[in-house]
């Protein structure tokens, strides 16, 4: 899956992933979308980006890329941005973003997709939510002088390495 977005859109986008017990219909609150859902990208040829989206049950957004996959091949541990946005419920599957504005959430097979009321940022679609919480990742957390690696140059990487 290819992602255009910004680096902030994307994250942003991640974060509102998916809650595997509700439906497109289903009135959705910050606290039910709380967890740590898959945000990996696969560009073939075994070169898979592990990624993680979080939200916290106060509507915090990190992320947190795994920096030992096959894209990075670094070390085994998480670059981990820590509320770098905040999502408000607003009614039913609706949310505001203090980044990206408002947008609607719905539930896919595969997860959900994201919405945005504004028509110049993509849809994006969200993977599943995981088993792992916060402090495991944090466990992992890599030193604080490579946190400021960013979505958008982990796929430039995956990019030229897949050429």
């Amino acid at each position: 899956m290819s992602k255009t977005l910004p680096v902030v859109l994307l994250s942003t986008i991640a974060l509102v992933a998916c809650n595997s017990e509700g439906d497109s219909s289903g009135d959705k609150t910050i606290n039910s979308l709380a967890g740590i859902y898959d945000w990996s990208d696969d560009y073939g040829n075994g070169m898979i980006d592990e990624w993680y989206i979080g939200i916290d049950k106060d509507g915090y957004v990190s992320d947190y890329d795994y920096r030992g996959d096959a894209v990075d091949q670094e070390d085994n541990c998480y670059v981990i941005n820590l509320n770098w946005d905040r999502f408000t419920h607003l009614s039913g599957n609706r949310f505001t973003s203090e980044v990206a504005g408002n947008f609607t959430l719905i539930k896919t097979e595969d997860g959900m997709t994201l919405e945005f009321d504004d028509a110049s940022i993509n849809s994006e679609d969200i993977g599943q939510k995981t088993n792992l919480n916060h402090s495991d990742l944090v466990a992992a957390d890599c030193d604080a002088s490579r946190s400021t690696i960013t979505r958008a140059d982990s796929e430039q990487k995956a990019y030229e390495k897949s050429k």
